[in-house]
């Protein structure tokens, strides 16, 4: 089916050498997109991973005849659409089909993303690719089918907006997989003049979003085998442990995350599908601290002075000025830290969970 459609693809390549055969060498790949529409997958990404193994693979070169590289890749996207499907228990007939799926949708006028993958250095232990995604303003939006309560009373698809995005990120990993031996993801998010609308039914997409691409359904389905795996989870529950591959291997993972947003404006609809009256939050700023390990994982939330008022309906969706009533609480500061210790792989199951809250003075 459809991976993606865009308008005009340009790919401009300096793949020049020095005069010394073993000097390091760089070479450039600069790809601008004009209107490409991505509907991405997990079982994409796992698909991309396999090409770049079997090109990768194979004898490592002599050590008297290594070459250096560096490969540089900078990617330019106008008016990107990228759509992220969340149906339930990622089940999929036609993956591109807007009557037939659920997607939250990330859209740009201009983004870039740029990495660097480095092999300058012989069979080295460890190795490092650093990238970078900048956007001077992204959108969230919800598509729902026409069949979905969502689709039906919803006025409007927006959720949410963002400015002057930054990503910046560094994947570390060991050229061996042994038990003792870590990979390390560090994210760095930065952003301003945030605002987004948290209906009660955006945390189940979310919530579904995490399962299809990171959690228990990163392969997807379609309909018929969703409902014989049903039938045969009732006839035989034991055959499905059976069929099930094993657990592949590989070393550990720490990710290492840092999030910072500046004026962010956060509300809540008092109505269950408008937003035309809503509770605002308003901060200065929100930060959180991430640290997640296949052992434990400790997360500290900062939120600055927070505002709480009323909205007016006279707001409309399309603006991100927000027009609201005087300030109804008052909040000096609220601080959120967790911990939770996981057990064994390839199952970690959450054993012990602890949080601590605190807050400044309250006023309301």
């Amino acid at each position: 089916d459809l991976f993606w459609r865009s308008g005009a693809q340009r790919i401009t390549c300096d793949m020049s050498n020095p005069l010394s055969w073993n000097t390091l060498r760089e070479w450039r790949f600069t790809i601008d997109s004009d209107d490409l529409e991505l509907y991405i997958l997990r079982d994409h990404v796992f698909l991309l991973i396999d090409l770049i193994n079997d090109w990768s693979s194979g004898p490592p070169p002599e050590y008297l005849v290594f070459t250096p590289f560096n490969y540089i890749l900078n990617l330019n996207f106008r008016n990107l659409k990228l759509y992220l499907n969340v149906n339930d228990a990622n089940i999929i007939d036609k993956p591109t089909l807007m009557d037939d799926n659920a997607f939250l949708i990330l859209a740009s006028p201009f983004l870039r993303a740029g990495t660097t993958i480095s092999i300058s250095k012989y069979r080295p232990d460890k190795s490092s690719v650093p990238f970078q995604v900048h956007t001077d303003a992204l959108d969230m939006s919800f598509h729902a089918p026409q069949w979905n309560t969502q689709s039906a009373f919803v006025p409007t698809n927006e959720l949410g907006h963002i400015q002057g995005l930054s990503l910046d990120g560094c994947y570390h990993y060991n050229a061996l997989t042994a038990p003792g031996l870590t990979d390390t993801l560090t994210l760095s998010v930065t952003g301003q003049s945030a605002y987004a609308y948290i209906y009660g039914f955006v945390v189940r997409y979310f919530l579904l979003l995490k399962d299809n691409y990171f959690g228990d359904y990163v392969h997807f389905r379609t309909l018929d085998e969703y409902q014989e795996q049903l039938v045969l989870q009732q006839e035989n529950p034991e055959s499905l442990a059976k069929n099930r591959p094993p657990p592949k291997k590989s070393n550990d993972l720490d990710v290492i995350l840092a999030v910072k947003v500046d004026n962010p404006k956060i509300m809540l609809p008092t109505n269950a599908y408008c937003s035309d009256r809503y509770i605002q939050a308003e901060l200065a700023s929100i930060a959180v601290d991430l640290r997640n390990t296949n052992y434990y994982m400790d997360m500290e939330l900062m939120l600055t002075p927070l505002n709480l008022s009323l909205g007016t309906p006279e707001r409309h969706l399309d603006s991100p000025s927000v027009v609201s009533s005087n300030t109804q609480l008052f909040i000096d500061g609220l601080r959120i830290f967790g911990h939770r210790a996981f057990g064994l792989p390839p199952t970690e199951p959450t054993y012990l969970c602890n949080w601590d809250v605190s807050t400044g003075a309250i006023e309301g």
